[in-house]
């Protein structure tokens, strides 16, 4: 090994040490956080707090020494991807610290702590939490491109967790717990849902040192709706198909659907070359997936109240406008023209 290959394997292995040590101040945050939370001693909770002081100074000095790194090596290749992977792992580290802060800051204030089998759902999910965090960080330090992928599936478990949590607090007696408690319950059932997604995401930065492949965005799903389903919903998916099929996923739907697509309708997507073999109208209680899925809920006439009861937390509704919904061609420059404006916010150009 020449000299300047050892002075390079030494630097690489201080990186990982570093990291290795602010990965196991940030476990135990979580794992003292989540004691505090269980047990209700707050001692504990207020020194998991101060302990997140070194955490953040831990992690300004892994940048630096990323930072040197780079001035002094001008790595390429699986070097570059190593330290590029190092500087953000090390802020995703840093952000789990504020996650442990947050559960501990709100396990102080809850007036009555958890009990029954919201307290065994929410020990559940920190445990499946935690566990995908290690495993992430142990791919990472033995650099198992397996491992890493093979934990990113435990995201799915703690979102149940999660969405089981989330259940039980809506059912929750509002006469036995107050709405200060309701929303600390759900700030901390939040917090332990983002560290799997964190963890997650060292999964991936470990798959893009190693491989430097990297995370593909999905196409944004997008909801157009209109009475009939029968005209410009599918002019909407068509465009979508051939201009952003890599970037939007567009479902359109009726309220009161027609048999079959309108003739003109019909007639002019074959002008202009679109598919229509498999284009048909259909309700929206047929979607193959639930409203919340969608980021954007588009209507093409009436208000979205018209359509869908309650807009989801993570949904957006639009409506846009047509001058004149008999004139499709004109309707269709109008309609590209809102469509690729809207997938420019999402997803850019």
């Amino acid at each position: 090994m020449s000299y300047y290959e050892q002075r390079l394997s030494e630097d690489t292995d201080l990186l990982m040490q570093e990291v290795s040590r602010l990965a196991n101040m940030v476990d135990k945050g979580l794992e003292d956080a989540v004691r505090a939370l269980d047990t209700g001693n707050h001692s504990l909770a207020y020194r998991t707090i101060l302990r997140d002081g070194p955490v953040n100074r831990l992690m300004e000095t892994v940048e630096a020494d990323c930072h040197r790194f780079i001035a002094k090596h001008l790595p390429s290749g699986a070097h570059l991807r190593f330290v590029s992977s190092t500087m953000r792992i090390a802020l995703l580290l840093e952000r789990m610290g504020d996650y442990a802060v947050t559960i501990c800051r709100h396990a102080v204030q809850i007036e009555k702590p958890l009990q029954g089998t919201f307290k065994r759902e929410v020990a559940s999910m920190a445990a499946d939490a935690l566990q995908m965090f290690r495993q992430a960080m142990d791919a990472f330090r033995t650099r198992d491109e397996s491992l890493a992928r093979g934990t990113m599936g435990f995201a799915a478990q703690v979102d149940r967790d999660y969405v089981n949590a989330l259940a039980m607090l809506r059912d929750e007696d509002p006469e036995r717990v107050g709405v200060e408690d309701l929303f600390s319950r759900l700030v901390i059932i939040r917090q332990l849902e983002r560290v799997s997604d964190q963890a997650k995401n060292l999964c991936e930065e470990t798959v893009f040192a190693l491989t430097g492949e990297t995370k593909r965005r999905a196409p944004a799903a997008i909801l157009v709706v209109d009475e009939k389903d029968d005209s410009l919903t599918h002019l909407v998916t068509a465009l979508a198909e051939q201009q952003y099929p890599d970037k939007a996923a567009v479902t359109s739907a009726g309220k009161n659907p027609a048999a079959k697509l309108d003739a003109d309708a019909l007639a002019f997507l074959l002008e202009n070359g679109h598919d229509v073999k498999s284009r048909s109208p259909k309700a929206l209680g047929e979607l193959a997936k639930p409203l919340s899925d969608f980021k954007a809920l588009v209507t093409l006439s009436g208000q979205p109240s018209d359509y869908v009861e309650r807009i989801p937390f993570q949904t957006v509704a639009l409506q846009w406008e047509v001058s004149d919904r008999t004139d499709l061609e004109k309707s269709y420059q109008e309609l590209a023209s809102q469509l690729g404006d809207l997938v420019d916010l999402l997803r850019g150009r």
